[in-house]
């Protein structure tokens, strides 16, 4: 395996070693609220068993997710947008709602990917430390 220090965004990393390493997949099967139920997939450590990730990975997937969630929280803002000029003013309650939609959509955004937001960002630290650059996007 190459060097557990030498940072690299597509490898698994270890919070709590604070070292890339050796994983173990696990599956747990979860209970919805319809009765049925979901796999998760989780990835732990095999030294000291933390959960753990591979950071570009799950930073990715936290900017799908939020791309998700921004678009539903406009489609929202329209809707209610719509509904208060319909009705030719916009009444408290549809102001309440305005204002509402964009912070219950970040809230909801970092329950459903804040782990993996929480692990990059702790990565990124890590990996700067030990002389890590962040590629720069390429201008067109």
């Amino acid at each position: 395996m190459a060097d557990p220090q030498k940072p690299d965004p597509n490898v698994f990393w270890c919070p709590e070693c604070r070292a890339h390493g050796k994983y173990d997949r696990k599956r747990k099967s979860v209970s919805t609220e319809h009765g049925g139920s979901r796999t998760i997939t989780t990835h732990h450590c095999k030294e000291c068993e933390a959960e753990g990730g591979k950071p570009l990975d799950l930073r990715n997937e936290a900017c799908s997710t939020g791309k998700i969630i921004l678009w539903a929280a406009l489609g929202f803002e329209v809707l209610w947008i719509i509904l208060g000029l319909s009705g030719g003013h916009l009444n408290r309650d549809l102001f309440i709602m305005i204002l509402v939609t964009p912070i219950g959509c970040l809230v909801t955004w970092l329950c459903i990917e804040g782990k993996g937001i929480f692990l990059w960002s702790r990565w990124k630290k890590w990996a700067k430390e030990r002389g890590w650059e962040e590629e720069k996007p390429k201008a067109e």
